[in-house]
């Protein structure tokens, strides 16, 4: 292989690649990033058998048509480094050189032929949404995407997407919390109860919809989902299962309370430095003019914030219970919104977050025990 490719080019999908190549070191291939040369293109790929992404970057200057697969995480680097000029790439004897003007790396590759087949898809229903719409429905959605996934249970943690009432509806939950986005559109073609996506898939779609231009062209078929945008693909397996019914999950909550985001915001955060593995809990005391926050952890401390600069007063009986103040900040950190609508009864039920700014999302935390 031998072609001359300006930084910039080749950069945008090595860092695309790199975001979706397995850092499993039990399987070498698929931690690397798959180049292949033809007359015209230059083709990039990585994947972790789950999801897999393709980049076709049309070419002029091929001189030798071949293929390679570098370390994905040293080729980002050495790329990221390089001075902004084009530059030259040739493999020999599984060896990718990147020369410059004055600079030049070789980086010791695998055997192309290792690299796992990308599945094409096949007999997909399209529709289009919006690059940053999409990418903002799963980043308000994925509050808990660090946390593990359950093996016995994947369809129950994974990230649901439905067509409902003309909406895009995505859907995540890990039994702790709830979050839901919505997003008109008329034509999405999904199956009849949705589909669910591995929450590592729906972190990697998130990441491809935020660096997409303009539109992303979504694809179903029976057991992947499809995302397009120009020259890239991204394909990810779809989970297997029943999405559990969490229209019966959101209650009807007819008492609340409107409050800064951004103050409710830094005090939870601020009580959440002294939680620990054993004291997760801090108290809310929600009173018609004031919450109150505390946390009491006997190993580190105690910690207490007084709200009383309420939007809206809190209609309801005043109560007091328990949530983990790392979720309620996470619910709404992801907001945009200036203040935030507080749906509460009771220390027993959930506490529901939405905002004028925000709309078609709602995110449920529920409460702890004492």
């Amino acid at each position: 292989m031998q072609l001359t490719i300006p930084k910039q080019t080749l950069l945008r999908a090595v860092l695309a690649a790199e975001y979706v190549a397995a850092k499993d070191k039990n399987f070498p291939a698929l931690s690397g990033i798959r180049m292949e040369a033809g007359n015209q293109s230059l083709t990039i790929q990585a994947t972790d058998l789950d999801t897999g992404y393709v980049a076709i970057l049309t070419l002029e200057n091929i001189r030798e048509p071949g293929a390679v697969l570098p370390p994905a995480q040293q080729l980002k680097a050495v790329i990221m480094d390089w001075p902004e000029e084009d530059f030259r790439l040739s493999v020999e004897a599984r060896f990718l050189s990147i020369t410059g003007e004055r600079t030049r790396t070789s980086l010791a590759g695998m055997d192309p032929e290792d690299f796992p087949e990308i599945p094409e898809p096949d007999k997909a229903d399209w529709f289009t949404v919006p690059a940053v719409t999409l990418e903002t429905l799963l980043r308000q959605t994925m509050l808990s995407r660090k946390v593990p996934e359950s093996e016995s249970r994947p369809h129950m943690v994974g990230v649901h997407l439905a067509n409902t009432e003309d909406h895009l509806v995505i859907t995540a939950t890990d039994g702790c919390q709830l979050a839901r986005g919505c997003f008109p559109i008329q034509d999405a073609r999904l199956p009849e109860k949705g589909i669910i996506l591995h929450k590592t898939g729906a972190a990697k779609l998130m990441e491809f919809a935020k660096n997409a231009p303009g539109d992303v062209a979504l694809g179903v078929t029976g057991s992947h989902i499809v995302a397009e945008s120009q020259n890239e693909r991204l394909i990810s397996r779809l989970v297997q299962g029943e999405y559990p019914d969490t229209a019966r999950i959101i209650p009807d909550l007819d008492t609340g309370l409107a409050i800064s985001r951004g103050e409710l915001l830094a005090a939870l955060k601020r009580v959440a430095i002294l939680t620990s593995d054993k004291y997760q809990a801090a108290t809310l005391e929600v009173e018609s003019g004031k919450i109150t926050i505390t946390v009491d952890n006997p190993e580190i401390g105690s910690s207490m914030e007084t709200l009383d600069h309420l939007e809206s007063q809190f209609d309801g009986t005043p109560f007091s219970g328990c949530w983990n103040p790392h979720r309620l900040a996470r619910a709404l950190a992801v907001m945009t919104s200036e203040n935030v609508e507080i749906r509460a009864r009771d220390a027993a039920s959930p506490l529901m977050f939405t905002g004028a700014k925000d709309p078609g999302y709602l995110a449920l935390v529920m409460p702890m025990k004492r």
